[in-house]
């Protein structure tokens, strides 16, 4: 029985065209998943950074909207 096992040819070990297929998918979705959780902590500190201009520029806004209301009741 050891015998028929020596009769297989070099190529049977060698990984399938399909194996390579899915190999290679798999580092690319690796590779893709990485860079997508890399983008998100940067897509966060963005959202944080937007967040905070859009704050100020509704206190500045807020404070706008207080001297107009306290001009129209001095005039009136």
């Amino acid at each position: 029985m050891p015998e028929e096992n020596n009769s297989l040819d070099n190529q049977s070990t060698s990984p399938l065209p399909s194996e390579e297929f899915v190999r290679q998918q798999f580092a690319l979705l690796s590779s893709r998943l990485d860079n997508l959780s890399s983008g998100v902590s940067g897509l966060r500190q963005e959202m944080m950074e937007r967040f905070l201009q859009l704050s100020r520029q509704l206190r500045h806004l807020d404070q706008k909207v207080d001297i107009f209301i306290q001009e129209q009741i001095y005039l009136q």
